[in-house]
């Protein structure tokens, strides 16, 4: 019965993890759905360990199976992450060059106003 609680506390957390991996990420608008699924899947993964310490129990196999199962998905997820920091590494990294080349061409001549007094005219 115990078990029972456990595998579906894991099973909620897999099924989080297939909808990170769903999410399309570089759509502004799922960035506060992706935050809330973390924060979800952060208090399960947190209740399971509070449950298997008050039960001074490990895994089972079949729990043993949903985690091996959520491991390959936040892989995956690790990797959409790492994709998209890349790409965005890239075009930050174009747009600093294109910062460069345009001071290099536009730069500002800066003029002093003065005054010149010609001796001579006395």
């Amino acid at each position: 019965m115990k078990e029972i609680i456990v595998e579906s506390l894991l099973g909620r957390m897999k099924d989080i993890s297939i909808e990170l991996l769903q999410l399309d990420l570089e759509e502004e608008a799922n960035f506060d759905l992706l935050l809330l699924l973390q924060v979800e899947q952060a208090e399960l993964r947190e209740r399971v360990e509070k449950r298997l310490v008050d039960e001074q129990r490990a895994y089972t196999n079949s729990e043993r199976l949903i985690l091996a199962e959520c491991l390959e998905l936040e892989q995956r997820l690790l990797e959409v992450f790492n994709h998209l920091q890349g790409k965005a590494n890239r075009e930050l990294s174009l747009i600093s060059n294109g910062k460069i080349t345009r001071n290099a061409y536009q730069q500002e001549m800066t003029q002093i106003n003065g005054y010149f007094i010609d001796n001579k005219s006395k």
